[in-house]
Protein backbone atom coordinates (compact mmCIF):
# COMPACT_ATOMS: atom_id res chain seq x y z
CA UNK A 1 0.00 0.00 0.00
CA UNK A 2 2.57 2.30 1.04
CA UNK A 3 4.57 2.01 -2.74
CA UNK A 4 1.35 2.35 -4.13
CA UNK A 5 0.70 6.07 -2.54
CA UNK A 6 4.42 6.59 -3.07
CA UNK A 7 4.31 5.90 -6.71
CA UNK A 8 1.28 7.80 -7.28
CA UNK A 9 2.41 10.78 -5.14
CA UNK A 10 5.35 10.77 -6.91
CA UNK A 11 4.03 10.56 -10.69
CA UNK A 12 1.67 13.67 -9.68
CA UNK A 13 4.30 15.48 -8.73
CA UNK A 14 6.55 15.13 -11.11
CA UNK A 15 3.93 15.92 -13.99
CA UNK A 16 3.09 18.96 -12.62
CA UNK A 17 7.00 20.23 -12.73
CA UNK A 18 8.58 21.80 -15.66
CA UNK A 19 11.07 19.82 -17.21
CA UNK A 20 14.09 21.48 -17.62
CA UNK A 21 13.96 22.48 -21.30
CA UNK A 22 10.44 24.37 -20.59
CA UNK A 23 12.95 27.60 -20.72
CA UNK A 24 15.37 27.46 -23.08
CA UNK A 25 12.92 30.38 -25.00
CA UNK A 26 13.23 32.28 -21.91
CA UNK A 27 16.72 32.25 -21.40
CA UNK A 28 17.22 32.65 -24.98
CA UNK A 29 15.14 35.95 -24.70
CA UNK A 30 17.19 37.48 -21.54
CA UNK A 31 20.34 36.37 -23.53
CA UNK A 32 18.96 38.52 -26.37
CA UNK A 33 18.04 41.59 -24.23
CA UNK A 34 22.21 41.88 -23.56
CA UNK A 35 23.03 42.06 -27.31
CA UNK A 36 23.68 45.48 -28.69
CA UNK A 37 23.88 45.41 -32.37
CA UNK A 38 25.12 49.25 -32.78
CA UNK A 39 29.06 48.33 -31.65
CA UNK A 40 29.42 45.03 -33.56
CA UNK A 41 29.05 41.74 -32.12
CA UNK A 42 31.45 40.32 -29.43
CA UNK A 43 31.99 36.63 -29.23
CA UNK A 44 29.88 36.42 -26.35
CA UNK A 45 27.10 38.24 -28.18
CA UNK A 46 27.74 35.76 -31.52
CA UNK A 47 27.23 32.85 -29.96
CA UNK A 48 23.88 34.35 -27.73
CA UNK A 49 22.57 35.60 -31.44
CA UNK A 50 23.87 31.66 -33.07
CA UNK A 51 21.86 30.00 -30.35
CA UNK A 52 18.61 32.02 -30.61
CA UNK A 53 18.97 31.74 -34.39
CA UNK A 54 19.16 27.92 -34.21
CA UNK A 55 16.42 28.32 -31.32
CA UNK A 56 14.15 28.97 -34.33
CA UNK A 57 15.17 27.34 -37.53
CA UNK A 58 17.45 24.40 -36.22
CA UNK A 59 15.11 22.20 -35.15
CA UNK A 60 15.23 19.81 -37.75
CA UNK A 61 18.91 18.97 -37.05
CA UNK A 62 18.26 17.28 -33.92
CA UNK A 63 17.53 18.22 -30.04
CA UNK A 64 18.64 21.51 -28.40
CA UNK A 65 20.96 22.64 -31.32
CA UNK A 66 23.92 24.78 -29.86
CA UNK A 67 26.71 26.18 -31.36
CA UNK A 68 30.74 26.97 -30.04
CA UNK A 69 32.00 30.06 -31.60
CA UNK A 70 35.37 30.46 -33.07
CA UNK A 71 36.99 32.98 -35.03
CA UNK A 72 36.04 33.20 -38.85
CA UNK A 73 37.80 36.88 -39.38
CA UNK A 74 34.52 38.98 -40.88
CA UNK A 75 32.16 36.45 -39.15
CA UNK A 76 31.74 34.28 -36.03
CA UNK A 77 31.27 30.71 -36.68
CA UNK A 78 29.13 28.53 -34.53
CA UNK A 79 30.24 24.84 -34.79
CA UNK A 80 26.79 23.56 -34.30
CA UNK A 81 26.41 20.80 -31.40
CA UNK A 82 23.10 18.54 -31.06
CA UNK A 83 21.91 16.69 -27.48
CA UNK A 84 20.97 16.79 -24.16
CA UNK A 85 23.14 16.16 -20.76
CA UNK A 86 26.65 15.49 -20.63
CA UNK A 87 27.62 13.90 -24.24
CA UNK A 88 26.24 16.45 -26.76
CA UNK A 89 27.42 15.85 -30.28
CA UNK A 90 29.03 17.68 -33.30
CA UNK A 91 25.65 17.88 -35.63
CA UNK A 92 26.43 16.68 -39.48
CA UNK A 93 25.91 20.70 -40.31
CA UNK A 94 27.49 23.31 -41.53
CA UNK A 95 28.37 26.44 -39.27
CA UNK A 96 26.26 28.99 -38.36
CA UNK A 97 28.02 32.91 -39.44
CA UNK A 98 27.33 35.60 -37.42
CA UNK A 99 28.70 38.72 -39.07
CA UNK A 100 30.75 40.61 -36.70
CA UNK A 101 30.04 43.95 -37.36
CA UNK A 102 26.01 43.76 -38.73
CA UNK A 103 25.05 40.40 -36.70
CA UNK A 104 23.51 38.96 -39.46
CA UNK A 105 23.57 35.43 -39.75
CA UNK A 106 23.36 33.37 -42.31
CA UNK A 107 23.41 29.05 -42.55
CA UNK A 108 23.37 26.53 -45.09
CA UNK A 109 20.39 25.12 -43.72
CA UNK A 110 18.09 27.91 -43.08
CA UNK A 111 17.38 31.62 -44.52
CA UNK A 112 19.23 34.89 -43.93
CA UNK A 113 18.30 36.74 -41.08
CA UNK A 114 19.29 40.32 -40.20
CA UNK A 115 19.02 40.87 -36.88
CA UNK A 116 17.19 38.20 -34.57
CA UNK A 117 15.30 40.09 -31.45
CA UNK A 118 13.10 38.87 -28.60
CA UNK A 119 9.92 38.83 -30.63
CA UNK A 120 11.25 36.19 -33.02
CA UNK A 121 11.47 33.99 -29.77
CA UNK A 122 8.14 34.70 -28.72
CA UNK A 123 6.21 34.30 -31.99
CA UNK A 124 8.37 31.06 -33.15
CA UNK A 125 7.86 30.01 -36.36
CA UNK A 126 9.96 27.25 -36.94
CA UNK A 127 12.05 27.21 -40.25
CA UNK A 128 11.43 24.66 -42.94
CA UNK A 129 15.00 24.54 -43.67
CA UNK A 130 16.86 22.35 -46.35
CA UNK A 131 18.59 19.12 -45.84
CA UNK A 132 22.56 18.96 -47.24
CA UNK A 133 20.76 17.05 -50.31
CA UNK A 134 18.61 19.99 -50.95
CA UNK A 135 15.33 18.31 -50.22
CA UNK A 136 13.10 20.82 -48.65
CA UNK A 137 12.31 19.42 -44.94
CA UNK A 138 8.94 19.74 -43.11
CA UNK A 139 7.83 22.50 -40.95
CA UNK A 140 7.13 22.04 -37.23
CA UNK A 141 4.64 24.49 -36.26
Amino acid sequence: MSRWLITTTLVIFLTGCDGPFDHIGDTIKKNLATVTYDNGISITEGKIVADAYLYIHGNHIGPAPYVNITDGDNVWLGIVYTGFGVSPVQANAPPVQVNKHTGEITWAQGPTVHRIDDTQIVNKKISAGRSFSGEALTTNE
